[in-house]
């Protein structure tokens, strides 16, 4: 994430420019920008620089070697954020923890989702293919953890035993409404078609979900994975397999069908009212 003696120069006060030390930014793209601006430099110069999805700089994270932790990193709804949809199953495949799927099942993931990610070969960091299937599952397994106040790190995405399953029965427990695996993916799954949409209303388009422009472009300078970058190619056909899954349009919009499907028939509405989708019949 840098060199050590930078950040500590310009961590310090007197380590920043005077214009900065008056205003200081919010983030690094306005860092940035400020940047530019007292250097009397074109703002795309120096952002070039910022590591960022939607103006969120990246978590401590390497994603030129991950491609499903970069589309995750590029879809997530407030920029690069890792606790999203960050797509650690494919790390830990790597590592050789994880061999086959019943594998997973031991760490709280259910059987059918499992094999659905050795069917596509969804867990090799440096394969494209399969990449959707990780990132949603991860998103819609956040969003439930969120509106049930469990926290992520002790959920299936960190290797621990509690996944959909376990939150079904807590749920069913609390509630007395029958809950399954399913219906608690479906709650996440409703909830970021919600935030999507939300998005959607502020102009969120699909110029939006890719990440930095450096990484597809500068390679890893060492580590072992040294040399490796990001194809604009490669993520492109992930986008379109995560939007495909979603069931949104090729610029990443919900579709009337799909929030009609999730019972989020309002949700639509105010986006056909808009003019942002059609309605259908």
């Amino acid at each position: 994430m840098g060199r050590p003696p930078c950040h500590n120069k310009t961590s310090k006060p007197n380590g920043l420019p005077e214009g900065l030390r008056r205003n200081p930014p919010d983030g690094a793209l306005k860092a940035a920008r400020s940047i530019a601006k007292i250097k009397g430099l074109p703002e795309e110069k120096i952002e070039y620089y910022v590591v960022h999805t939607k103006g969120y700089a990246h978590s401590n994270v390497e994603l030129r070697g991950s491609k499903g932790i970069a589309l995750a990193y590029g879809v997530a709804s407030r920029g690069g954020d890792h606790l999203r949809g960050h797509a650690t199953q494919e790390r830990y495949a790597s590592l050789g923890l994880y061999k086959k799927p019943e594998d997973w099942v031991k760490v709280g993931v259910p059987l059918e989702i499992a094999q659905s990610w050795y069917e596509k070969q969804a867990l090799d960091p440096r394969s494209p293919s399969g990449k959707a299937l990780l990132v949603i599952y991860n998103e819609n397994l956040f969003a439930a953890a969120d509106a049930l106040g469990v926290c992520k790190f002790a959920t299936s995405w960190q290797n621990l035993p509690f996944g959909p399953e376990y939150m079904a029965k807590l749920t069913t427990a609390a509630t007395g409404v029958e809950y399954d695996w399913k219906k608690i993916l479906e709650c996440g799954e409703r909830i970021y078609n919600v935030e999507r949409a939300m998005q959607a209303r502020y102009g969120c388009r699909r110029r939006h979900d890719y990440v930095a422009p450096r990484l597809f472009r500068e390679p890893l300078p060492e580590g072992p994975r040294k040399g490796e970058v990001l194809s604009r190619d490669e993520y492109d056909r992930m986008l379109d397999e995560y939007y495909e899954a979603r069931g949104w349009t090729v610029e990443g919009l919900p579709t009337w069908r799909k929030l009609n499907a999730l019972n989020l028939g309002d949700v639509a509405e105010d986006l056909a009212w808009r003019g942002l989708i059609k309605a259908e019949s």
